[in-house]
């Protein structure tokens, strides 16, 4: 019988690493999640989770290493129409309705206004 094959992680993170100023944020992290697991960030406040969080999202860009999703670096276009990401504390606006806080979202993740609506 052939060997199983082995299919390449979803999710890499290489060797990355952020400072604000003089102080280490996230050093050397590297980790991947393949298909299907998960990951947990576990730690207290300041150990670096939310940043890491945000490196994986393509909103902060780590200073070293690199962070892709099947082969796509997360700072291109296209890493966010798979991205799914809702931070403990996010910005709203206190007068949508979750209809228009849905096709807002969805103007954000680059859907057609059509398709939004027929998702939302």
């Amino acid at each position: 019988m052939g060997a199983a094959r082995q299919e390449a992680p979803a999710l890499k993170i290489e060797n990355v690493s952020i400072r604000f100023g003089d102080f280490k944020a996230i050093k050397n992290v590297s980790t991947s999640v393949g298909k299907n697991e998960a990951r947990f960030f576990i730690g207290p406040n300041g150990a670096g989770k939310t940043t890491l969080m945000r490196i994986i999202c393509g909103i902060l860009k780590p200073d070293s290493g690199t962070v892709s999703f099947d082969g796509i670096d997360v700072s291109q276009e296209e890493y966010r129409s798979v991205l799914g990401y809702l931070p403990q504390e996010f910005g709203y606006y206190p007068d949508f309705t979750v209809w228009d806080y849905l096709l807002y979202i969805s103007s954000v993740k680059g859907l057609r206004p059509a398709v939004a609506k027929k998702r939302a």
